[in-house]
């Protein structure tokens, strides 16, 4: 279960990164070196995309080796992956029920692995 170790923590980073869109402002004027200050709105959107379609690669791997259900593993997948790309390409700012389905992608992409 090293693999899984490994996906959840990848899998999560998006998310942490998208955290800051809120302060933005405040954190360049202080000169606070958050990531998105770092990197700037466009390569922050393209480093999150990366990881999370890393993580959703090392999920599908997952699925496939634990013989979890293949199609609703890629639904899960899928949706984690647009889901993930549309809190960043909104800003951080999303709907209280994408942001619910995002949260249950999280929780079922480790659980099915675990309980298959």
């Amino acid at each position: 279960m090293i693999e899984l170790a490994l996906f959840v923590p990848l899998s999560i980073a998006p998310l942490i990164l998208a955290k800051d869109y809120k302060d933005y402002s405040g954190d360049s004027l202080t000169h606070k070196k958050t990531p998105l200050v770092r990197l700037g709105t466009k390569r922050l959107f393209l480093l999150a995309s990366g990881l999370s379609l890393v993580s959703v690669i090392m999920y599908v791997i997952l699925v496939f080796a634990h013989h979890v259900n293949w199609l609703m593993g890629l639904a899960v997948a899928v949706s984690y992956f647009m889901l993930t790309r549309k809190i960043h390409s909104d800003k951080g700012r999303m709907p209280r029920l994408y942001k619910t389905a995002l949260f249950l992608s999280l929780l079922a992409m480790p659980a099915s692995v675990l309980y298959s």
